[in-house]
């Protein structure tokens, strides 16, 4: 009875650590394409000639401008903020090469996105009536509503700083590369366990190291399965949180962008507004993502328990077999 119980807790504890893997895989994913999203366009075929926008669903945050809708209400042309990009979509554009744009890719020193707004009346060959007042700084020469209420805000523009702007590429970078640490350390505990003894130098940082600190290979390689999942349960709550960092801080900053962009509707008529919005399918797969991380952190947590000499499942069978334990006691 002993062994088979120890067999079938041998074979969820591989289950656990299996699926957790693979779950692994999703929050890497998603930030890779976070890091690419917005940073290119592939061709529309709705429409021969023009291009949308790679991956649009996943930008930060969004708000409309400068061509008005027909209802009046609000705008055609949708900019977007996305973690390595900032781009314009006009699915409306009377030319088919103006449909979408690139405004800035890659991190910068700063970025002010009125300033990238106001690329668009070269861009889409403008009437100079409608923007003649970004010209000559003078909300009183010939301007559409939406021109008025960027020139309005150019006295105290919003400015994404440059630690703002490289942050939210260097952290899903780092992120990316933390959970393939993750998975190389998987790797390295199932064929190479010597790789992954403690070679910490100072004697501080070595007692706070998570990973073994046997000194040769032979008692490395004796080590049981229930060390290497309190190293496991190190590497995947380092992906937990990095997964969680970047999502929680490319959420505030869309919060604040919105709010910022937000502003403009203040100047603008009545019932006209740039809907300045988060981006739905950003929130969700971002913090889906981050779900994903805790719940395979939390499969490897079952796994430690399962896999103690005196295993959980060891210590809940006598209770789930009570009665029988107790007949047996009384012959």
């Amino acid at each position: 009875m002993g062994e088979m119980r120890s067999r079938l807790r041998a074979v969820v504890a591989d289950g656990l650590l299996n699926v957790a893997i693979l779950l692994t895989l999703i929050p890497l994913l998603t930030n890779i394409l976070f890091l690419i999203a917005g940073t290119f366009q592939v061709n529309d075929a709705s429409r021969p000639g023009s291009r949308v926008i790679g991956l649009s669903s996943l930008s930060i945050a969004s708000f409309n401008g400068v061509v008005p809708s027909p209802n009046g209400h609000g705008y055609e042309i949708q900019f977007q903020l996305f973690h390595n990009a900032f781009t314009y979509s006009y699915p409306s554009a009377p030319l088919a090469n103006t449909t979408s744009g690139i405004l800035r890719a890659g991190p910068s020193s700063s970025m002010e996105p009125l300033a990238l707004v106001e690329l668009m009346p070269s861009i889409l060959s403008l009437p100079a009536n409608e923007t003649r007042c970004l010209d000559t700084s003078n909300a009183q020469d010939d301007c559409s509503p939406f021109w008025k209420a960027v020139l309005a805000n150019r006295q105290t523009p919003f400015r994404l700083p440059g630690y703002f702007v490289w942050s939210l590429a260097a952290m899903q970078t780092l992120s990316v590369l933390v959970m393939l640490l993750a998975l190389t350390a998987e790797a390295c505990i199932r064929w190479r366990p010597w790789w992954m003894r403690c070679q910490c130098w100072w004697g501080w940082y070595r007692r706070m190291c998570p990973l073994p600190k046997r000194t040769t290979q032979a008692e490395i390689e004796e080590l049981d399965g229930h060390v290497w999942d309190g190293v496991r349960l190190w590497s995947y709550g380092l992906v937990v949180a990095y997964a969680l960092i970047p999502v929680a801080h490319a959420s505030l900053l869309g919060l604040i962008f919105c709010s910022a962009m937000g502003a403009l509707d203040y100047d603008l008529p009545k019932r006209v507004s740039v809907d300045a919005m988060t981006g739905r399918g950003f929130l969700m797969t971002g913090w889906g993502s981050v779900t994903v991380a805790v719940f395979a952190f939390l499969l490897v947590f079952v796994r430690w328990l399962l896999t103690r000499k005196n295993g959980w499942m060891e210590q809940q069978m006598p209770l789930l077999a009570g009665d029988d334990v107790i007949d047996e006691t009384a012959v």
